[in-house]
């Protein structure tokens, strides 16, 4: 009876493991695939046009500016919002001293929303302009939202950093490509920009 279950449990375990791999070798066949991808959003910044006493500042973060919305005014000069937008980042307050050219607040245009994703560089090749993707984020449950390959990097992530030195090692670094994915029906409601990502772009 022992032999007989022992059996049974060992075809489960090499039936399940089997599907497991046939699934995984499907999915490499068919996508390209990461979890090395977050969700972003052009930012903008509203700046301090003058040194002076900045008055009236009336925005906090989570608002929604539009273009023209006088948000607070340095000595005598309106400070209007240059975009619309989401205040998404703002370190100064009313009756604070500031200067020329100081960053105020960030901006980002949620409504453009995009993922932001790094694809290895030996499979950057089959990454095209227009490509579908499926497109999973983790703070919005298990839900795949549809998206396309709408700009492909001509630098790897790490080619603008500064601290990257070349290695004597012989074993080669792999580099990654940034490739950003417009994304379909996003709920900007719930939306917060960096969290994680995962992509699937469909070969």
């Amino acid at each position: 009876m022992k032999q007989w279950l022992t059996t049974i449990i060992v075809i489960i375990v090499v039936i399940g493991v089997g599907a497991f791999g046939y699934q995984y070798v499907s999915d490499q066949q068919t996508y390209i695939s990461t979890d090395n991808a977050t969700v972003q959003a052009d930012l903008s910044t509203l700046d301090a046009t003058q040194s002076g006493v900045l008055a009236n500042w009336k925005i906090k973060e989570g608002d929604i500016l539009k273009q023209g919305d006088v948000v607070g005014k340095i000595t005598d000069q309106t400070l209007p919002s240059k975009t619309n937008g989401t205040v998404v980042k703002t370190s100064v307050y009313a009756r604070q001293n500031v200067l020329q050219g100081q960053t105020l607040a960030q901006i980002a245009d949620l409504d453009q929303s995009y993922v932001l994703a790094y694809i290895d560089e030996d499979q950057i090749s089959s990454v095209k302009l227009g490509q579908d993707v499926k497109v999973t984020i983790e703070s919005l449950s298990d839900d795949f939202y549809d998206g396309k390959v709408m700009e492909i990097g001509l630098a790897t992530g790490a080619f603008y950093n500064e601290t990257e030195t070349s290695s004597a090692s012989s074993e080669q670094e792999v580099q990654r490509i940034p490739v950003k994915i417009s994304v379909e029906n996003l709920p900007v409601n719930r939306l917060t920009l960096g969290v994680h990502a995962e992509v699937k772009i469909e070969r």
